[in-house]
């Protein structure tokens, strides 16, 4: 009875026999976490958590293990920081942000007591946010984000394997409606349509290689393999108009362009779309 409703582990052999092609498989996981809220000069504030995790599964008598712990982990509020910044000079109602995780994966395979892997992600998911809309009415949002993972190989010698990712977003939006006024080149028009236009751009750099140690500590790199770099860049503008209260049209422009910097390889393309429906 134990067994069969999870309260026991260990398999009642006086009723039941193992056999030859049977599998035992038993999976235990926990989970614990803490948050707390900090407030900073300025109005501002900072929200922090802890995560920790670990699983164990025992297959065949063969016990696998591993270990997550997400620390530290906060994501900063500026408050009134966009306004000492003077910030509000161009944008109204700015809001700014900044948000940082690490999480540290430990490995333990083929019942072993010591680490087998380990994996360390940083993340700055983003470095810096701006968004607001400026004093013409037109939408801004500016994003930078950065991650950094290392997986460490501690089973055969001692390895690690390095991937940095940048990237840059940046958008424009902005909208007339029917019978808004807007002033061109100086003189107030009333607009006849709905129109609308937007630019994107986005811009991407990664690189990574892979480095064996002569031991843990890392003091005395031998090798350095697989290594990797290359760049990515996009932009695109894209506007839509209304002919009529029937027809409605969009155009996009786009560019694009990729460059891999180790194989000295690059690639461009460019992007037209007429649409009338």
């Amino acid at each position: 009875f134990a067994y069969l409703f999870g309260f026991s582990s260990r398999l009642d052999t006086m009723r039941t026999h193992p056999e030859y092609g049977n599998s035992a498989n038993v999976s235990t996981s926990w989970h614990s976490s803490a948050k707390s809220r900090v407030r900073l000069p300025f109005g501002s504030s900072a929200n922090s958590r802890f995560e920790l995790t670990e699983r164990v599964v025992e297959s065949n008598a063969v016990r696998t293990q591993s270990r997550t712990v997400r620390f530290p982990d906060f994501d900063v509020e500026y408050g009134r920081v966009t306004s000492v910044l003077r910030l509000d000079r161009f944008f109204t109602s700015p809001q700014l942000r900044t948000a940082f995780s690490r999480s540290t994966v430990t490995e333990y395979a083929n019942s072993r007591r010591s680490p087998t892997g380990r994996s360390v992600t940083s993340n700055w998911r983003p470095l810096i946010g701006l968004s607001g809309s400026l004093k013409s009415g037109t939408r801004a949002e500016l994003k930078v984000e950065r991650r950094v993972t290392e997986t460490e190989n501690l089973l055969s010698g001692h390895s690690v394997t390095t991937d940095r990712l940048t990237t840059s977003n940046f958008s424009l939006s902005r909208s007339y409606s029917k019978g808004q006024k807007v002033s061109v080149l100086g003189k107030a028009k009333t607009m006849s349509t709905t129109v609308g236009l937007g630019l994107t751009g986005q811009y991407e750099h990664h690189k990574g290689e892979t480095i064996s140690y002569a031991d843990a500590t890392r003091s005395h790199p031998f090798s350095t393999k697989y290594p990797a770099e290359d760049d990515r860049l996009s932009l695109n503008g894209t506007g839509s108009y209304s002919f009529s209260t029937n027809v409605t049209g969009n155009l996009t422009l786009g560019y694009g362009q990729s460059n891999n910097r180790v194989t000295k390889i690059k690639s461009r393309n460019i992007r037209v779309e007429l649409r009338a429906q």
